[in-house]
Formats: C-alpha cells, sequence, structure tokens
C-alpha cells in the first residue's frame, strides 16, 4: 500500500499542486494523466522517493517498490 497524504509542491511562483491525497492499494495500477507541466513527473518522483514534497507526507508499506518510466 502506498498513501500521499494532503502532498504539495511548487517551483518558485508556480504550484503544480496541491492538497493531493492518493491510496494506492496491493496489485492496484495506475495512470497520470494532464498536459506538460502539470507536474506529473514530479508526482511520480514523490511517490517514487527521489523528490521531497513541500508540504503533505507519502508512506509506503515496507517492501513496496515503484516503477515508472521517465
Amino acid at each position: 500500500m502506498l498513501s500521499a497524504v494532503n502532498v504539495g509542491k511548487a517551483y518558485g511562483d508556480k504550484t503544480l499542486f496541491e492538497n493531493l491525497t492518493i491510496n494506492i492499494v496491493d496489485g492496484q495500477r495506475i495512470a497520470l494523466i494532464g498536459p506538460n507541466g502539470s507536474g506529473k513527473t514530479t508526482f511520480m518522483d514523490i511517490l517514487a522517493g527521489e523528490t521531497a514534497p513541500d508540504v503533505g507526507s507519502v508512506s509506503r508499506k515496507r517492501g513496496v517498490s515503484i516503477g515508472y518510466l521517465t
């Protein structure tokens, strides 16, 4: 299980997203769809632990691995 609660990220004046909450259960697959520059890759980086959110928290069940194509 992976959970992100009230996650937000901004770069300078540009807020990519805020108050984003998602719960993903074992075996579930997700797709992120949106225009270029909307923060999809940044959000995936946050879920994978590569980037820290400005606000909010992300927790992963022990042993969970996240794979995605950058």
